[in-house]
């Protein structure tokens, strides 16, 4: 499916279709919309925060150091 919102500036649009629609019965459908917001399915929508609930104080501490600890495990020089 192909789903674009435009805003056209005169009374003739060209559209591009993909290539594996060619040679099939396809339909189009143009229709004003009320407003100028942008649909939900477009609106971007921040993951931060999201797995929150499954934090687990007290790893916070190795959290914040396990990058120093892996780079320092991995390039550590090996003494006999």
């Amino acid at each position: 499916m192909v789903r674009e919102i435009v805003r056209p500036e005169n009374t003739r649009m060209t559209i591009d279709i993909p290539e594996n629609y060619v040679g099939r019965r396809v339909e189009y459908i143009v229709f004003p919309l009320e407003n100028d917001e942008v649909p939900s399915h477009k609106r971007k929508r921040s993951l931060k925060g999201a797995l929150h609930a499954y934090a687990d104080p007290a790893k916070r501490e190795l959290e914040e150091r396990a990058w120093g600890d892996h780079v320092k495990k991995k390039y550590q020089t090996k003494n006999p």
